[in-house]
């Protein structure tokens, strides 16, 4: 059961890229057996703040996983070789409490994740904030996302705020989703009283 979700950026030369990229595998599998994380995934952002930038996600079940994470980044050939061969620079990590959304999980290979961070407005509870985003969820199985989850910013850029994560198995499938949402009032409805300050595409490579 995933319960905290981290997310990390980092600014990459171009030129170094595929290098970073070909340690991120190694790393993974090290915080997988050694920390106990629960699924890692990567990849590099397409558009967003920082378009080019890399991005690596961790997930636990307890935060004691993300202690052990802690300990094994220094001890790991992989991310060592990410920081001084391909001379990665960590600018944010994001620690996220999960919340409970129900989502039927697809069975295809997700290529893209789709980030939207957002504030809630003053009196929205999480548990309401929550709810909203739940109410979404049938939109986003019938546009083609395969995965979605939303963290509750702990550490971080705008803590307290939130942190929606959908993945795609396509570009298509992203952008037939956002249509229906367009079209869906009680969205509408959610997006005009919240604060979204961010919305990233990223190509998945792991």
């Amino acid at each position: 059961m995933i319960n905290y979700i981290i997310i990390t950026a980092a600014r990459c030369a171009p030129e170094n890229r595929q290098t970073a990229l070909s340690h991120m595998p190694g790393f993974a599998a090290d915080l997988i057996s050694k920390a106990g994380a629960v699924r890692c995934r990567f990849g590099v952002t397409m558009s967003g703040l920082v378009p080019g930038a890399l991005v690596f996600v961790q997930m636990y079940e307890s935060l004691a996983g993300f202690e052990k994470a802690i300990d094994v980044m220094p001890q790991s050939k992989a991310y060592a070789s990410m920081l001084n061969e391909a001379e990665v620079d960590i600018y944010a990590r994001n620690l996220m409490k999960a919340m409970p959304i129900s989502f039927t999980e697809g069975s295809a290979e997700a290529k893209y994740l789709v980030l939207t961070r957002a504030m809630a407005p003053k009196g929205m509870s999480q548990d309401e904030f929550t709810g909203e985003v739940q109410n979404t969820a049938s939109i986003f199985a019938d546009g083609g996302a395969l995965t979605m989850r939303l963290g509750r910013i702990m550490t971080g850029s705008n803590p307290g705020g939130y942190m929606l994560g959908v993945s795609y198995p396509s570009l298509a499938a992203v952008e037939a989703t956002y249509g229906k949402l367009a079209t869906d009032s009680g969205f509408t409805s959610f997006a005009n009283k919240i604060d979204i300050n961010m919305r990233s595409v990223v190509r998945l490579h792991g």
